[in-house]
């Protein structure tokens, strides 16, 4: 009896004298954070009530419960290569693509563009910096950030391209759900998988202009659309030198529409 007058003299234990009536601690003198720290070494006997059993399942639930927020599968999901989705012709950013595009041809696909999370993110950052330059309260990132094009040349069989006269519905060539890029030499292929490569690149306001770029003598033809960030509006082009200046945003394949075969 003298253990358990000790135990409900402790000035913060609230359980009841019930709760452990054939508990035996191993210290008679055990104090409140003792007792809370080695819960799970007292033997609970079997006639114990059902109140003590679920002081003693409450406690051990409280101290495992923390470990789930550390759950690794919350991490971001990193982007190692660029991911290419292309449109259904239904999607309203197919329209938005489409008529900013402007061009009266045939569009054999338009494939909106996943680059990999380190140029995303130095891309994102670097507009950030640039917003902060502003004159004015409105930093507003959307106010420094304009939709141009690109045109490029690819080589005449590109890996990444399946283009016939007749057409063909598989645009991207793909070995085990990844593009098939081309090993070099490929401006297609290259801006696809690093943007502009520290290089410096003309973008253009209106696709016509960019369309100069793009391969002569070649019925299928293959044009950015990509974020330019720049303080003030581009007057007609924008050449940018700094790499996280601009970002590929979407890739258009169309027929040339000068060229008659």
């Amino acid at each position: 009896m003298e253990q358990k007058d000790d135990i409900k003299s402790q000035p913060m234990i609230l359980i009841s004298q019930s709760a452990f009536t054939a508990t035996e601690l191993t210290e008679s003198q055990t104090t409140i954070s003792q007792f809370t720290a080695e819960t799970h070494q007292i033997n609970i006997n079997k006639n114990q009530s059902k109140s003590s059993f679920n002081v003693f399942t409450t406690l051990k639930s409280v101290s495992t419960h923390k470990h789930s927020v550390q759950d690794p599968s919350c991490k971001t999901t990193k982007i190692l290569q660029t991911q290419l989705i292309r449109l259904k012709d239904a999607d309203p950013e197919y329209d938005v693509i489409k008529n900013l595009f402007a061009i009266k041809t045939k569009i054999h696909a338009i494939i909106k563009l996943q680059m990999p999370t380190k140029y995303e993110n130095k891309h994102e950052r670097y507009k950030i910096s640039m917003a902060k330059r502003m004159a004015g309260p409105d930093k507003s990132v959307d106010k420094i950030t304009h939709r141009m094009f690109h045109g490029t040349k690819r080589w005449t069989n590109c890996d990444l391209l399946m283009i016939n006269e007749s057409g063909n519905n598989d645009i991207i060539k793909m070995e085990n759900n990844i593009p098939k890029f081309c090993q070099s030499g490929c401006g297609l292929c290259g801006i696809l998988q690093q943007g502009n490569g520290k290089k410096e690149m003309l973008f253009a306001q209106q696709s016509v202009i960019s369309l100069r770029y793009c391969n002569p003598g070649i019925k299928a033809k293959v044009m950015f659309v990509i974020d330019c960030v720049a303080i003030t509006q581009p007057s007609g082009v924008f050449l940018a030198s700094n790499e996280k200046a601009a970002l590929p945003r979407y890739l258009i394949i169309f027929d040339d529409p000068n060229l008659r075969v």
